[in-house]
Formats: structure tokens, sequence, C-alpha cells
């Protein structure tokens, strides 16, 4: 049985990932808090009242950027990848441990940032091996042994999108808001409700989540009920 654990500095390649996710969370506060009210009352002007939202929404994205950041640090410690005689195994404090047997791996890619990720019969629970990882070389080696390494820039390419896709999803949850055609808020909620109808599935059926951000993904039922109750209106 080998075991490894991360290197201290592994948790530096997550800053923009978290500030992704804080940008994200205070628009959706702004939409909900500021932008909403203004829609319903039909006065589109930015007032004084207005002024206390908007910091704390800033706030709070300082807040899901710090918090994150010092959780991810926390979980990044306890990460543990044991090789066992037929099976690989992830462990992570207060993360669903994942087991994934030989038998079942179906491709390990090794991306050109040091990390590995190793699928098995399920995509949603691949076990993610990040870079500055102990022994890595040594590792490299069992996992090929395992399974033939496929050498990849990315196991996962669209996540180099992951930016514009954020800013083209406040897009759309906008418009379907803002805009006075139908037709195009039905599609545009459409896609609101679908992407994050997925999103909260992934998070719940994957084991690479933890229960916090499980609970998290309940706020999200906010603005899709907002996006349906306009949507019925319009369409009446």
């Amino acid at each position: 049985m080998n075991q490894f654990v991360l290197l201290p500095e592994a948790a530096k390649g997550l800053r923009k990932a978290l500030l992704i996710r804080a940008v994200l969370t205070g628009s959706i506060i702004l939409f909900v808090v500021v932008i909403l009210p203004m829609i319903y009352s039909g006065h589109y002007q930015l007032g004084l009242g207005d002024g206390p939202a908007i910091i704390m929404a800033a706030g709070v994205m300082v807040v899901v950027y710090l918090s994150g950041l010092t959780r991810a640090k926390d979980l990044l410690a306890s990460y543990k990848l044991t090789i066992t005689e037929d099976s690989i195994v992830r462990d992570i404090n207060k993360v669903p441990t994942i087991v994934i047997p030989f038998k079942d791996i179906q491709n390990i890619t090794h991306c050109a940032n040091g990390s590995f990720v190793i699928k098995g019969s399920s995509l949603l629970n691949a076990i993610v091996v990040p870079p500055k990882i102990e022994r890595a070389e040594e590792l490299a080696g069992l996992l090929g042994y395992i399974k033939p390494l496929t050498i990849e820039s990315s196991a996962f390419p669209w996540q180099k999108f992951q930016p514009i896709f954020t800013v083209l999803f406040i897009g759309v949850m906008l418009g379907a808001f803002l805009s006075d055609n139908k037709y195009l808020v039905l599609t545009f909620s459409i896609v609101f409700v679908g992407v994050m109808c997925s999103a909260f599935i992934v998070v719940h059926r994957s084991k690479n989540f933890d229960n916090r951000t499980r609970i998290a993904m309940y706020v999200g039922i906010i603005p899709v009920i907002a996006v349906l109750i306009r949507l019925i209106a319009l369409w009446q």
C-alpha cells in the first residue's frame, strides 16, 4: 500500500477558481437584493438606498473568497491518496471517500500542470490529484503501471473558459429579467434553469463536494423561482 499527500504549496492554484465563485455569489446577491426590486417596481435607476446592498454584496464577495481559501487549504491539507493492491482511494476530511477499483479505471490523464485525473465508471466521481503532490514521479510510475497514462494539456479543457462561461451565465440571468420580449425571456429562462438544475444535480451526486457546498446550492432556488414567476407572468 502506498500513500501520497499534498505539499503545503498545493493551495496556490485555487485562487482563480475561488475568485470566480466569489464574483458569481456577489452577482446573485446584487440580482436578488437590487435588480429584482428595480424590475418589479419599474424604476431602473440606482438610488442612495441601494448603496448598503451593493456594499453588502461586495463584502460577501470578499468573505466568500477568503473563507473559501481557508477552507480549501484545510481540505487540501487533509488530502490523502492511497493505492492498495486492487484500488485507488482518495480521502479528504468532510468529503465522501472515493474508491475506484483497478478493473473500473477507464483512463488516467497526466496533465501539463502536474495534476492527474483518474476516471472510473462514474465521471462525476473521478479522482483529481492536484499538482504539488509529494513523490510525484513515484506516483506517476505507479499509475502508469496500473493503466498507461494519457498525456494532455488538461483533462477538462472547458475549465480555461470558465470566466467566459461565468459572464455569459450572469448575462443570461439578467436577460431573463430585463428583456420584455417573451420569446427571449423563454429562451434565457430555459438556459438559466437548465444550468442551475444541472449544477444542483452534479454537486449532490458527486463525491468531490463537501456538505457545505451542497447546502449552499439551495440558495440557487431563489433566482430560479423568480425567473419562473416572471416567465409565467409574461405569457399570461
